[in-house]
C-alpha cells in the first residue's frame, strides 16, 4: 500500500476512544496510523462507552488537556482533538461518521479501530451500513485474533483499497500497536500511588494527574 494521498480530497484518519487518559500507547498507534494511511489529519474522537461506569471518566475538558500535554512530545503529528458523537448527542459509530461526512464532504474519512471491535461490530446499531459507506482501517491486538463473521467477510478488502476513493470496507492495517499498556492501567496505577514514576513522554500527563487530584 503506498502512503501518498493521490486523491484530491483531504484524508482525515478518525481514531475513536475515550483517553481516558491518553498514554504513549495511544501516541505510538497515532505515529503509525499518520505513516501507513499517509493522512493529512488525525481526528481523535473522545467518546465514552455507555456500558461503562460513567464515574470511571473524568472531564472532555481535562481529557482534551492531557492529550494536548502528550502532543507535545510530538508537535508534527497532526492531530486534531474532537467529540463529535458529545456534541451531536450520539456516540454511535454511523451516526459521527455520517456527521463528518455531511459537513466535511471534501474529506476522505478512514475510521481507525481495533480487531477487539471489529470482531464486535455485527452486533452494532446500523454495522452493514458502517461496512457499505465508510473505509475501516483495523489495528490487529495481541489476543484478539481476528474473527470475520460472515458479514465482515464479505466487505473485507485489500490494502490498496485505502488508494481508491470510491471503494469502501476494512482491511487490516499492519502497524505495531506499541506498548501493552492501557488507559485502565494507568487510572488503578495512579489511585493505587499518585507519585509513580512514568516514563518522559508520560511525565506531563502524570503532573496534570497529580495537581488535579485525577483518578484517585
Amino acid at each position: 500500500m503506498t502512503t501518498e494521498n493521490t486523491t484530491a480530497k483531504k484524508r482525515i484518519a478518525i481514531y475513536g476512544g475515550s483517553f481516558n487518559p491518553p498514554h504513549e500507547g495511544h501516541l505510538n498507534v497515532l505515529r503509525h496510523i499518520h505513516q501507513a494511511l499517509g493522512a493529512d489529519e488525525i481526528w481523535m474522537e473522545f467518546s465514552e462507552n455507555p456500558f461503562k461506569d460513567a464515574a470511571d471518566y473524568v472531564s472532555l475538558k481535562d481529557r482534551f488537556n492531557m492529550a494536548a500535554l502528550l502532543w507535545q512530545s510530538q508537535p508534527d503529528l497532526p492531530l486534531k482533538f474532537t467529540a463529535i458523537g458529545t456534541q451531536t448527542g450520539s456516540n454511535r459509530t454511523i451516526d459521527v461518521l455520517r456527521h463528518c461526512k455531511a459537513t466535511h464532504p471534501d474529506h476522505e474519512l478512514i475510521w481507525v479501530m481495533g480487531s477487539d471491535s471489529l470482531n464486535d461490530l455485527p452486533q452494532w446499531t446500523a454495522a452493514a451500513s458502517l461496512l457499505e459507506e465508510f473505509k475501516i482501517a483495523v489495528l490487529k491486538r495481541d489476543g484478539s485474533p481476528l474473527q470475520p463473521a460472515e458479514m465482515l467477510a464479505a466487505h473485507e478488502r485489500t490494502a490498496d483499497h485505502f488508494d481508491d476513493p470510491a471503494t469502501t470496507g476494512w482491511t487490516v492495517l499492519n502497524v505495531p500497536t506499541g506498548p501493552d499498556i492501557s488507559s485502565s492501567f494507568y487510572r488503578a496505577a495512579f489511585a493505587k500511588d499518585p507519585h509513580m514514576q512514568t516514563s518522559a513522554i508520560f511525565t506531563p500527563v502524570a503532573n496534570y494527574i497529580r495537581d488535579r487530584g485525577l483518578y484517585l
